[in-house]
């Protein structure tokens, strides 16, 4: 019935010499309800697409 966005930023300043960098963390959400929408709704697949993706995470070649 509904949906959150969440992103998270990251910005460092530096106050003095590299030892004392200081970094903060902000993170926004976003939450969207839908009017009237279905709460149990369930989500199944019409048909395969044509195309396939594949991705490797990590750069250890014995995982490959």
């Amino acid at each position: 019935d509904g949906a959150i966005l969440s992103t998270v930023s990251r910005s460092e300043s530096k106050a003095g010499s590299a030892k004392h960098e200081v970094s903060q963390v902000r993170v926004n959400s976003l939450e969207m309800k839908l009017a009237g929408a279905n709460p149990n709704a369930r989500i199944t697949g019409a048909n395969r697409l044509p195309g396939k993706s594949n991705y490797l995470i990590g750069n250890d070649p014995a995982e490959i």
